[in-house]
């Protein structure tokens, strides 16, 4: 078969490692939408770490070293010095290894994560931290935002109720972020220990961009405006648990770590034909070997001079004549 012949599998590796350069591609698209996902943001606020650059650059990394895997299958595919097989095997052993593992995890992460959420913001846990955090958050906004002290701009219907100074003037605050002048003491005690105001806007900045993207606004529960997006754009359809869910915890993450198993598979397919390319004989080699030789690589080559004519360049007519009666007589007979 094709398949076992180190010819077919020179190729077979060759044209398997461009899969790679597939996976890096998807590594560093991970990378970019996890550094603009606001809740990496939320998360890393929490605690306290640029959670979205760590991702992103954790990602890159992770690209730039599918490339070098790709770029040393192509070279061993190429040539064959077995010293390199074995240190190449070896590293792609650990790389192959890190990268099931990681898929594994992810996804573990992603389903673990997702089931976490629904729990906590069920009707039985409503007493919970998170919910309670949550709920908090958005009543300390709500204690300000859309008052006289700071009325809300929300479009071309009063569908605020409860309320009574959400106006129709454009020129009126479009998120709780505009308050500046009520935000650092509604949030003084809050769960988190905010620095300075800023610190405070840039945390609520990216609940805004939650409820821009995803169209939500309040975590487990729904809430009548948005708060920290645009109130402008009229009634939030829906709370942002179910779009966290189902877009962040089931599709990515877990895309996430599906897209990282699958690299891992296609290493270990890598990691398995480079091993028996290295592992079996030069062909040429093993012909040698046996004593079969290809005629056609040595035709260049000059046969052995077997013929006395060509060892001593003399004529053949010379060598091959009969043999003459000598003419000298000598004198004394």
């Amino acid at each position: 078969m094709c398949l076992f012949k180190v010819k077919c599998v020179k190729v077979t590796l060759f044209f398997v490692s461009f899969l790679l350069l597939a996976g890096c591609v998807v590594s560093i698209v991970f990378g970019t939408i996890a550094k603009e996902n606001a809740i990496y943001g939320i998360v890393g606020s929490v605690i306290e770490v640029d959670l979205q650059m760590i991702i992103f650059l954790f990602c890159v990394i992770i690209g730039v070293i599918l490339v070098f895997v790709m770029a040393c299958a192509m070279c061993t595919s190429v040539k064959r010095i077995c010293f390199f097989h074995y240190l190449f095997a070896i590293l792609l052993t650990i790389i192959t290894l890190f990268f099931i593992v990681l898929g594994i995890v992810l996804m573990i992460i992603g389903i673990g994560l997702s089931d976490q959420l629904e729990e906590l913001c069920s009707s039985n846990n409503s007493d919970s931290d998170f919910q309670q955090a949550m709920n908090e958050l958005y009543s300390r906004s709500d204690s300000f935002y859309c008052t006289v002290q700071c009325p809300c701009y929300i479009g071309s219907t009063f569908y605020y109720t409860g309320k009574t100074v959400a106006t129709l003037n454009p020129s009126d605050n479009t998120n709780v972020q505009d308050c500046k002048a009520y935000i650092e003491a509604a949030y003084a005690d809050y769960n988190i220990d905010f620095s300075d105001l800023e610190e405070i806007i840039e945390y609520l900045d990216y609940f805004g961009e939650i409820e821009k993207e995803y169209k939500c606004s309040g975590i487990c529960t729904l809430q009548k405006v948005y708060y920290f997006g645009d109130s402008s754009r009229g009634e939030p359809p829906k709370a942002c648990k179910d779009p966290i869910n189902d877009e962040l915890l089931k599709g990515e993450i877990l895309g996430m770590g599906i897209g990282y198993l699958v690299i891992g598979v296609v290493l270990f397919v890598v990691l398995f034909v480079q091993y028996g390319l290295c592992c079996r004989e030069d062909p040429d080699k093993r012909s040698k070997r046996e004593g079969h030789y290809d005629e056609s690589r040595y035709e260049t080559e000059k046969p052995y001079k077997t013929s006395r004519a060509d060892n001593y360049n003399v004529p053949n007519t010379m060598i091959n004549a009969p043999p003459q009666q000598s003419t000298y007589r000598n004198p004394y007979i």
